[in-house]
């Protein structure tokens, strides 16, 4: 199984024709991207650029050793913003249960504590209390 950053280098010569490429930024599905990093480590790689997540694992908002492997793996891989939809799901992050938020809280801090951005998918219905929410972090 190759790992992502080995198909993207091997892709580079054909990406290199579209201009978000070219910048050498990478978009990936944040689970897609943690579970093949774990399934084929690839120590050394040369690609470790910026790279923005897909989505949040609850586990990893909610599990404080899910969260330790979810830091570590960010770290390794060089991820700076994180795509977020703090209200959808079965547990949504905010809005739903007090307690779910104080951790959602909690790891947003923890996120920017390592430079990591948490981005909301959100719409205008829940602006203002997601602009509310943003304030108490």
């Amino acid at each position: 199984m190759a790992v992502p950053g080995a198909l993207v280098a091997a892709g580079a010569p054909a990406l290199g024709a579209h201009p978000s490429f070219t910048r050498r930024y990478a978009v990936f599905t944040a689970e897609s991207l943690f579970n093949a990093s774990a399934a084929a480590p690839c120590p050394g790689c040369a690609f470790n650029e910026v790279k923005t997540l897909w989505y949040l694992a609850d586990a990893w908002v909610y599990d404080p050793v899910a969260q330790a492997a979810f830091f570590d793996f960010a770290a390794l891989q060089n991820v700076r913003q994180v795509y977020d939809a703090p209200h959808a799901g079965n547990r949504p992050h905010i809005g739903a249960n007090p307690a779910d938020e104080q951790l959602y809280r909690a790891f947003v801090r923890a996120a920017d504590a390592r430079g990591i951005d948490i981005q909301f998918f959100s719409g205008p219905k829940s602006f203002t209390y997601d602009l509310n929410f943003i304030k108490s972090c």
